[in-house]
């Protein structure tokens, strides 16, 4: 897209320069023969020609461009309602409530911090924010229920012991454990 925009802006200046009659410069002369490989006469109405079939060929990428961009949001909406798609109903509910007299509302994307607290891809953005949100669960007294059953029934598996008895081609191994 810069590649074109830098064509139409040369181009543009030799149809100022040719209009006004000016001398040629140097960085005018490189243009110039540039503009003369894509246009082959370089009169002014050859120039506005191939400026407004590079304009044409802006406006084909721009659109593209917005196709694309929307397709990403179709498919990441999509992967969002596959992996939650309680969130993704909460957010069409939130978006019916912010505007109820719309008939046909239209889907808006979260912003990034509601993302971030009710859905989304829910990453960290460094280190210390990972380490932080860890150390929050796991090292502060009264972050979860420690009474909760099936915890219990955790601990005690994880307390009897296991004793490891191998088979190999029929023939059964007791695993001993050196001391």
């Amino acid at each position: 897209m810069g590649e074109i925009r830098k064509k139409i802006s040369i181009a543009s200046a030799e149809v100022n320069r040719v209009k006004e009659n000016r001398k040629l410069t140097k960085r005018g002369r490189k243009n110039r023969a540039l503009l003369q490989e894509e246009c082959k006469s370089l009169s002014v109405t050859q120039l506005i020609t191939y400026i407004e079939k590079q304009n044409f060929r802006l406006r084909k990428l721009k659109a593209a461009f917005g196709r694309k961009k929307r397709q990403e949001e179709v498919k990441s909406l999509n992967d969002q309602f596959r992996t939650d798609p309680g969130w993704v109903y909460a957010r069409i509910n939130q978006i019916v409530a912010e505007d109820p007299d719309n008939a046909h509302p239209k889907y808006k994307a979260a912003s990034p911090a509601v993302e971030q607290s009710g859905g989304g891809k829910n990453m960290f953005e460094d280190i210390g924010e990972a380490e932080g949100f860890w150390r929050s669960l796991w090292e502060e007294q009264g972050s979860g229920d420690e009474n909760v059953e099936w915890l219990k029934e955790i601990e005690e598996a994880i307390r009897q012991p296991v004793t490891e008895i191998l088979t190999l081609s029929g023939i059964e191994f007791q695993s001993v454990t050196a001391t």
